[in-house]
């Protein structure tokens, strides 16, 4: 029997070289029912099976085959090869323990090794076992190009380019090795070579559809929306049923503003993967952006269920022109960061504080060009006492040439261009720098870079200004708020300590120029005669409550008109419908496009009454109002972004205009609307306090607020945990 069995395992074995995997099995199935514990019939057809596609079925005979000999090296490189491969990476590593111990010559199987330590996370492990196959065989492309994945996901991008760069001068064909490198890329910023890298691997294979999407994200990326849909569109025609092209598609769409196409986008994801995070809260922005508000409620309310189960059904900002429920609010947040954005200084040890003449604070944000960030926070670099504070801008956005980047980059002691940086390069050089304070000017608004700060960019890191609401973060200890914004009642949904200012949270910049253009109204598009109600709100803000109610408004005041921001036709077209399906003609709604700051502030001169939105208020267009002397009226919610106009009409002395109800927010306005006396007192307030109101008051807010800067420095070098700050007001 033995020489029948000796003859049969050859045949097999033949057969298995020369690809005949049917003929080979049936011969070691028939030498296993002669002799059960035959060894080499039980690892071939292990192997057998795995290249068949049965993993399950493999890893069953290699384990039968261990019960006979453990110490066959190619047994337990097998073995531990094949429950790599099904993902199961921590039962995989004794046998790769057991198969370089058996074979140490054996650069494969330290490979392997290597590949599993990486998938749970055993970094520095797996780095020696790469090393240890590249030293026994310096020419192995796979070798470098997992040695080089291994220190991408230790955030050692040089060193990975490096490894990924050996892969491919072995092997230009190596497809991940090309999107691995372009992934790296896109991390430093670095988009044309990504773009390089991603056509090198779409040209060896093009039927790559990852590659293609990531191509995709770095088009859009540089702004290159119809290139990116040429990108998305292959990936399609490759996975018409990919969740994420879908996604990316929508999110393109919506970059060129072409919501309709971009809601349809949306839907298909969610249709071939439910539970793709973000997608229900992209395809809910997408509505609100064009004023769809058809079903809205039902969307709205499955939206905010999931919201309260924690689930991640969307980004936070978009949340906050639904959402009024603080408590919510901070639960999401805590979910949201804990998943996208986990704490990443546990590795660093912050150098003992000392007291010392000036306090470095760092302020991060990519808005330092002509935008409303740049607009409000210009004269708070500028009027930052020097001999106290050194200020450092670490600026992530655009390079731009315009008169707001000019102005800010002249404003700082040091201002440093860290848009082709990782988040953790950038928090490197932040603690390099020995900054005490860091500021996050984003929070979770487009283009933030939360991670710089994940990564820990100072000991002390202050969410304000650019989100208006709680992080959720454990590596973020303070937020700026003020009493209106943050009541004392509300300081349990932050998971910040509160820095309470004592006038309002928002700096404003009183060398915002105003034209010396004096519109006519037949300029403008708005009737000669007739009340100008107006909202130069973004249109994603308006709702059909508070529509309704400016609706009743133009039906109470003959001849008045609803003076609207241009966002995107779609909605135009939707809200004027919406005006019909009231009553009222279209053609009362007046939409006025965007233009320069100073023209745009000089034509708020033919409005009567700005007229807020609810859950998510007017800001930094709530102070562009005010600044010019046009009366605001705000109905106050429970949340940080349902708060801000109430906070501005409070500290620039307007406290009358500030309701709690729906119907008070309806009376007021008609009471200013057909009283022009109290109008006219409002305005005139408004002109005549516009440099002493501490809204206004740049200079008592820079020290105010670096009061609070002093104060929590303080406690640091005492040892001291944060702890919620009252600003004490100062006298000019």
């Amino acid at each position: 029997m033995n020489s029948q069995i000796h003859i049969l395992f050859n045949e097999s074995l033949q057969s298995f070289e020369q690809g005949k995997m049917e003929a080979a099995e049936k011969n070691l199935h028939t030498i296993l029912r002669l002799h059960a514990k035959h060894f080499d019939a039980l690892h071939l057809l292990g192997i057998i099976n795995g290249v068949q596609g049965r993993p399950q079925e493999s890893i069953k005979l290699f384990r039968k085959a261990l019960t006979i000999d453990r110490n066959h090296n190619f047994l337990q490189f097998n073995l531990a090869k094949a429950l790599s491969e099904i993902g199961k990476d921590e039962e995989a590593l004794p046998h790769h323990k057991m198969a370089v111990q058996l074979s140490p010559q054996h650069a494969e199987a330290w490979l392997n090794y290597g590949v599993s330590l990486t998938n749970v996370a055993r970094f520095e492990e797996a780095i020696r076992s790469y090393e240890k196959a590249l030293t026994l065989h310096a020419h192995f492309p796979a070798a470098w190009s997992n040695y080089g994945t291994t220190l991408f996901k230790m955030g050692k991008y040089g060193d990975a380019l490096s490894a990924y760069d050996k892969a491919l001068a072995l092997d230009p064909q190596q497809v991940e090795s090309w999107i691995n490198s372009a992934t790296i890329f896109v991390q430093k910023k670095m988009f044309v070579a990504a773009i390089a890298a991603l056509d090198n691997a779409i040209t060896i294979r093009p039927t790559h559809a990852e590659a293609w999407l990531l191509k995709a994200s770095v088009q859009m990326q540089m702004q290159l929306y119809p290139d990116a849909q040429f990108s998305i569109e292959q990936a399609l025609v490759l996975q018409p049923d990919s969740a994420q092209a879908w996604l990316d598609m929508g999110l393109n769409l919506s970059k060129q503003q072409r919501h309709v196409d971009a809601q349809f986008a949306y839907a298909q994801a969610s249709k071939f993967d439910p539970s793709i995070d973000l997608v229900s809260g992209y395809y809910l922005q997408s509505k609100l952006a064009q004023c769809d508000w058809r079903d809205l409620g039902l969307v709205v309310e499955q939206l905010l269920a999931d919201i309260k189960e924690c689930k991640l059904v969307s980004a936070p900002f978009i949340s906050l022109a639904v959402l009024d429920d603080p408590d919510v609010e901070k639960n999401y947040a805590l979910s949201f960061n804990k998943k996208y954005f986990p704490d990443r200084r546990i590795a660093y040890q912050w150098p003992v504080p000392a007291a010392k003449a000036q306090i470095k604070v760092g302020y991060f944000s990519a808005d330092f060009y002509n935008h409303a960030t740049a607009y409000l926070v210009a004269e708070l670099f500028e009027k930052h006492d020097r001999a106290c504070f050194e200020i450092v801008i670490f600026s992530f956005g655009p390079l731009s040439n315009d008169m707001m980047y000019k102005r800010v980059e002249k404003s700082a002691d040091q201002f440093i261009d860290v848009s082709s940086k990782s988040d953790q390069e950038i928090a490197e050089l932040s603690r390099s720098m020995g900054i005490d304070i860091a500021v996050d000017l984003k929070g979770y608004t487009n283009e933030a870079r939360t991670g710089i700060f994940a990564f820990g960019a100072a000991p002390i890191q202050i969410n304000y200004l650019g989100y208006p609401g709680t992080l959720g973060a454990p590596y973020i200890d303070y937020i700026v708020g003020d009493s209106m914004l943050i009541p004392k009642e509300a300081t349990q949904y932050y998971s910040e300590k509160i820095i309470r200012m004592p006038h309002s949270y928002q700096i404003n910049d009183r060398q915002r120029a105003i034209s010396d253009t004096h519109f006519t109204r037949a300029q403008l598009g708005l009737p000669e005669k007739g009340f100008v109600f107006a909202c130069f709100n973004n249109n994603y803000k308006y709702a059909e409550e508070s529509f309704g109610i400016w609706m009743n408004l133009l039906r109470k005041i003959p001849g008045s008109v609803l003076w609207l921001l241009q966002d995107n036709t779609q909605a135009s077209d939707n809200l004027r419908l919406e005006a019909q399906r009231h009553g009222i003609a279209a053609d009362r709604l007046v939409f006025a496009p965007r233009m320069e700051l100073a023209d745009h502030l000089a034509r708020h001169r033919q409005a009567d009454l700005f007229l807020d939105t609810f859950d998510y208020n007017a800001h930094t267009t709530a102070s562009d109002a005010l600044w010019v002397g046009l009366p605001l009226i705000t109905r106050v919610g429970k949340t940080f972004s349902s708060r801000v106009a109430a906070s501005l009409l409070s500290a620039v002395g307007l406290p009358e205009l500030i309701t709690r109800t729906s119907a008070e927010y309806e009376s007021t306005a008609l009471r200013l609307a057909t009283d022009s006396e109290l109008r006219s007192s409002h305005r005139e307030r408004l002109l005549i306090n516009r440099m002493t109101s501490p809204l206004f008051n740049s200079g008592l807010f820079v020290r105010h607020l670096e009061q609070a800067f002093s104060r929590i420095h303080e406690r640091r070098i005492a040892g001291s945990a944060p702890e919620h700050i009252d600003v004490i007001e100062l006298c000019e």
